[in-house]
């Protein structure tokens, strides 16, 4: 993760792959390092809050979740600017 600027997942929820970014791995990127996050595959891959305080620290630059671990979440728009809610009509 520290080479990478984009990291995109595409991967199947298993027991092995939940919450492949968590805490701990998010913690390994220095500060302002700028990594984009993308998860199109799976609600649960990655730890949300984790990768909020990510972004607030700098250690992400971005990130775009086409699934939740809980869907539908409520419409929300966080300190970071993060807009979380359905789009679907």
């Amino acid at each position: 993760l520290a080479r990478s600027d984009i990291v995109s997942l595409h991967t199947p929820l298993t027991p092995e792959t939940r919450q492949m970014l968590d805490v701990e791995t998010l913690a390994e990127l220095p500060p302002g390092r700028g990594l984009y996050v993308v998860n199109t595959a799976r609600g649960g891959l990655l730890d949300e809050a984790a990768c909020l305080a990510a972004l607030r620290d700098g250690r992400l630059a971005g990130l775009a979740l086409d699934v939740l671990e809980n869907e539908p979440p409520p419409r929300i728009v966080d300190d970071t600017g993060t807009v979380f809610g359905s789009v679907a009509g």
